[in-house]
């Protein structure tokens, strides 16, 4: 760091002498080597430490990248799963797709080959019915009878209605109120006692 000479060693000595004396001269240079020797130290641990922090900090960083990257590698695996399960899933349906469709070429064939026979039929000259000969009827021939048996039919059970009140034509002897939209007899006061009524 400091390029310190021959001469410059013997020059810091005569001002050391001068300043200290030459009985007090071995205890301070003790001293001023003990201090410098416990700044050194100093020196070197504050150095050790850093440079271990910066190597723990490098090795955090790169702890930490390896982890993004096995949970990049990680959702990696899980998509290709999941596009070869959709991928399998497609065929899946296209298989059906296509089984369904040529079920119905084939229905859709027979059903075309039915219709053109029954054109066909329908286009053929149809053979005359033979002539009546009274000739040819059996005497003997009798109808068969027709037997009848009496069924019995049961009405059709319905429930009977209930009575209808008209508030209108017929009121009631007490007083009616109107709560919720339904008409209902209002309870009856002393007061209201001496009202008329209509019976």
């Amino acid at each position: 760091m400091f390029e310190i000479g021959f001469t410059e060693l013997v020059l810091v000595a005569i001002v050391a002498l001068i300043v200290v004396g030459p009985e007090r001269l071995p205890g301070a240079v003790k001293t001023a080597s003990l201090w410098i020797g416990r700044a050194k130290r100093s020196f070197n641990q504050v150095k050790t430490e850093i440079e271990k922090e910066i190597n723990a900090d490098e090795i955090r960083r790169q702890l930490h990248n390896e982890s993004i990257l096995s949970d990049l590698a990680k959702a990696k695996k899980k998509a290709d799963s999941l596009v070869s399960e959709t991928r399998k899933n497609l065929d899946g349906i296209n298989a059906e797709v296509n089984a369904t469709l040529k079920s119905e070429e084939a229905k859709l064939a027979a059903s075309n080959s039915e219709s053109d026979a029954v054109r066909e039929a329908a286009t053929r000259p149809t053979p005359a019915a033979p002539a009546f000969n009274p000739a040819t009827i059996d005497e003997d021939y009798e109808e068969p009878a027709v037997v009848s048996m009496p069924v019995a039919v049961e009405p059709p059970i319905t429930a009977p209605k209930p009575p209808v009140e008209d508030f209108y034509n017929n009121p009631s002897v007490s007083l009616i109120q109107l709560k919720g939209g339904v008409f209902s007899a209002a309870p009856v006061s002393e007061s209201d006692a001496d009202l008329p009524r209509k019976e």
